[in-house]
């Protein structure tokens, strides 16, 4: 059976996060039935969903009609044969497939041939080897120059194991300083998975520098997994020629074994004998810790950059709510592929701080990343940076100039506010989105560009497509992937981080050291609605530092609104206990007066104030007079 070591599904997300899926010449289901090789406890899942059969020395994933479909790379398959680093998404549950095929890595190449036979045997258990006990050792250094050579070999072997950084390094170096003491033509490593079964990893190394195929006796590799011996054997096979003289000792890790030691050889001339078996047991009774260090090593390694990305995502990004982890969740998910995303959500709510990390985590990284405000320009301002111009296109175009289509080339380019796209620009917006390309203002010839497309809007593009406000193809063109930020009022547990946040990064800024913020500014921060989402907390925080006398965030600190929001929930009657709510009270008192002598007039009420009529509507509801039965 060959083994194709290094073809593994890993669960990414979902149920089965974490799980480590070893792929070979038996077919591999996935599904919500228990009756699956994998079985995935998700609803999205058909019982039967999809199924990873080998096809050659590459493997291929069938599509079951599954109700939701199996996605490959955010493709929806019926078959495809997968590559290196395919991410394959089965309902809620995301795998990465991983291949290191024996065509292509050789040194991975391992059969167990169970056509070979053993002629004799000598079995050596492990531990018992003469370079691991000191006495039989010292006995046998002063007669045996091999004994002598056998020791250096092994020092040198034990400097490998230390100085090795990688599991493939180890392997080689092993091999190689064992063929120095031995007269073995090819050797492999083999290691078992921690909870058993077949070999999930093969190294193979040949006397002249380069891969080798190995035919492993499944009688000798399962005698030396379960007896822990040390095997010394001359084989025969079925041709002419096929004899051969084989070691193989268990690779020991404390009282378990992690895998086998193999040598072989072949012709009268050269073989294996007593003292090799003594050496290559002892090699193998000390490689074992070393091997399974490595590979704790490794794990470890590959956990940090998954943790490492996690919070490369997460950057600039405040929040724990469930809201904004979904957001977190989108990123990772969508950060990868080079679909075009559209942004929704209310002003200031962080849209631009998706765009960003959407292209920080994306393959375009190395590449520009250029934002531009949609609303900011007047059409023909705006239509000359998207596009560039010509030399001499218009009055005033002294020379060429590249838009930002261009020089967001091979990188990431952020269209915020799009919905404020002037018809004509929608046009040849949809075009560069369809073909990639465009031509400059004033020019003729079209410029191909290589550029992902995010947008942000905070209007609702749908109703502006009824209306014919805005084209539906571009609409359509936009809108592949969505997603939507939602409003601060919608995730009040993050507004105590976000205001610690921007209260640290405005000190630092202003130079004026904060501590911190009192509980009372704290609650009156978390009942607030913030119609300005993000952003207006931003200011708020700023605002409170720069004008702030203490060490802490009070609330008299605190904006005007803030403040206001606050009094809804107080009762009018209440006797004020502190001066922030004297003032509250004084201001419900000023704007009843001013309703009761205008007789409800608010336009007239607003003229006694001295304040705008809306203005006086908000006071109103903020200090919750209709609720009290005050004049409206």
């Amino acid at each position: 059976m060959t083994l194709y070591m290094g073809a593994v599904l890993v669960g990414m997300d979902g149920p089965p996060k974490g799980r480590l899926v070893p792929l070979g010449e038996s077919e591999v289901s996935v599904g919500r039935d228990q009756a699956n090789a994998v079985a995935i406890d998700d609803l999205a899942a058909s019982r039967h969903h999809c199924v990873i059969r080998a096809a050659g020395e590459r493997f291929q994933l069938t599509d079951l009609e599954s109700r939701n479909g199996t996605f490959v790379n955010g493709v929806p398959v019926r078959q495809r044969l997968l590559e290196h680093n395919d991410q394959i998404r089965v309902g809620g549950s995301l795998f990465l497939f991983l291949r290191d095929a024996p065509a292509e890595n050789p040194a991975r190449s391992v059969e167990l041939d169970g056509a070979l036979v053993t002629r004799s045997t000598a079995l050596l258990g492990s531990g018992h080897s003469i370079y691991l006990n000191p006495e039989r050792l010292a006995k046998s250094l002063p007669s045996s120059e091999r004994t002598v050579h056998g020791v250096q070999v092994l020092l040198r072997i034990s400097q490998a194991l230390q100085g090795a950084r990688t599991l493939e390094e180890l392997e080689r170096q092993l091999l190689e300083l064992l063929f120095e003491a031995a007269p073995a033509e090819q050797g492999a490593i083999l290691l078992a998975p921690a909870g058993g079964g077949d070999f999930d990893s093969t190294f193979t190394w040949h006397r002249a520098g380069r891969a080798a195929s190995i035919q492993i006796s499944p009688a000798i590799s399962g005698q030396v997994m379960s007896e822990g011996l040390t095997l010394l054997g001359e084989m025969e096979g079925e041709g002419k020629g096929a004899r051969r003289w084989v070691l193989a000792a268990p690779l020991m890790c404390f009282e378990r074994i992690e895998g086998i030691l193999y040598l072989e050889t072949r012709g009268a001339a050269t073989r294996f004998d007593e003292q090799h078996q003594e050496l290559v047991s002892a090699v193998g009774a000390i490689a074992g810790v070393a091997i399974r260090n490595l590979l704790r090593a490794e794990s470890l390694q590959t956990e940090n950059q998954r943790l490492q990305a996690e919070i490369r995502i997460e950057h600039d990004m405040v929040g724990e709510s469930d809201a904004m982890r979904a957001i977190h969740q989108f990123i990772r998910r969508v950060a990868g592929t080079d679909s075009t995303v559209l942004i929704d959500g209310e002003s200031g709510t962080g849209k631009e701080l998706v765009a960003r990390a959407l292209h920080l985590n994306s393959p375009r990284a190395s590449g520009p990343y250029i934002a531009i405000n949609c609303a900011a320009l007047t059409e023909s301002l705006l239509e000359d940076e998207l596009f560039g111009h010509e030399r001499g296109a218009f009055t005033g175009a002294v020379g060429l100039k590249k838009g930002k289509f261009e020089v967001a080339h091979g990188g990431t380019l952020f269209l915020d506010e799009v919905g404020e796209l002037a018809p004509s620009l929608q046009a040849k917006l949809l075009r560069v989105l369809q073909q990639r390309e465009f031509e400059r203002v004033g020019g003729t010839r079209s410029i191909q560009v290589d550029v992902r497309v995010l947008a942000a809007t905070n209007r609702d593009l749908g109703t502006a497509v009824r209306t014919g406000a805005f084209r539906q193809d571009l609409y359509f063109r936009l809108n592949v992937i969505p997603v939507t930020m939602p409003p601060l009022r919608g995730r009040r547990e993050d507004i105590p981080l976000l205001a610690a946040y921007f209260v640290e990064r405005s000190s630092q800024r202003v130079k004026r050291k904060v501590m911190g913020i009192s509980d009372k500014a704290r609650a009156l921060l978390v009942r607030y609605d913030w119609p300005g989402n993000v952003r207006e907390l931003e200011n708020a925080m700023e605002r409170a530092v720069v004008l702030g006398v203490s060490n802490t965030i009070l609330p008299e600190d605190l904006p005007e609104p803030v403040l206001e929001s606050a009094s809804a929930s107080v009762p009018t009657a209440a006797v004020p206990n502190s001066y922030h709510e004297a003032v509250l009270e004084a201001k419900r008192r000023v704007v009843r007066d001013a309703l009761d002598r205008t007789a409800g007039v608010y336009t007239e009420a607003a003229k006694l104030l001295d304040i705008h009529p809306n203005y006086l509507h908000r006071l109103v509801n903020s200090l919750g007079l209709r609720s009290s039965g005050g004049a409206a």
